[in-house]
């Protein structure tokens, strides 16, 4: 089975690993399982039965222990957790956001360390917003497109002020 990737991860079912940005991540199998069940159905709800049946092979568990494996799950993905879904008596969905690719496409803009990429990657995250209200990772790359635009010179500081301050009172991650 070929590995899943969403957002700063990597899931490798053959390896039952889960990877943030080359890092391991510690899950306990069955949270593994479930986290590789939501992956594997991107955007579609999965129920408890249906999550019972295909992350603990039938075993009778309780939908409290769904539940709470779940939860941890969201605690290992940390900032990303709230992008695991919940409808009650309709079950749960990994849902990454729409402003993924322009965030990733953004990344690497940044990266370049030039005036034009940092223009382009600016406008990435600018439209990230746009399609990810919610996607705090918009709004804190658009922030360090300003501040390397201002400080090194390649934009007037008065001129990337206005928009630095806007985009950084926007959501952040949570730290919790």
């Amino acid at each position: 089975m070929t590995d899943i990737r969403f957002g700063p991860f990597v899931l490798a079912p053959s390896a039952t690993r889960l990877l943030r940005d080359g890092v391991d991540v510690k899950l306990r199998p069955r949270a593994f399982q479930a986290l590789k069940i939501l992956a594997l159905h991107g955007g579609e709800y999965i129920g408890h039965e249906r999550m019972i049946d295909l992350a603990w092979d039938g075993i009778v568990v309780s939908r409290h222990t769904v539940d709470v494996t779940i939860g941890e799950v969201r605690r290992a993905l940390k900032e990303y957790g709230a992008w695991i879904g919940h409808r009650p008596k309709i079950g749960y969905c990994l849902d990454v956001p729409r402003s993924e690719a322009l965030v990733t496409r953004g990344h690497h803009f940044w990266n370049l360390r030039t005036r034009d990429g940092f223009e382009r990657a600016l406008e990435c995250f600018q439209q990230a917003a746009v399609e990810g209200p919610t996607d705090f990772r918009a709004f804190e790359g658009q922030s360090v497109c300003y501040l390397m635009l201002a400080s090194q010179g390649m934009r007037a500081p008065r001129q990337m002020y206005a928009g630095f301050l806007e985009a950084h009172g926007r959501p952040r991650r949570s730290l919790a």
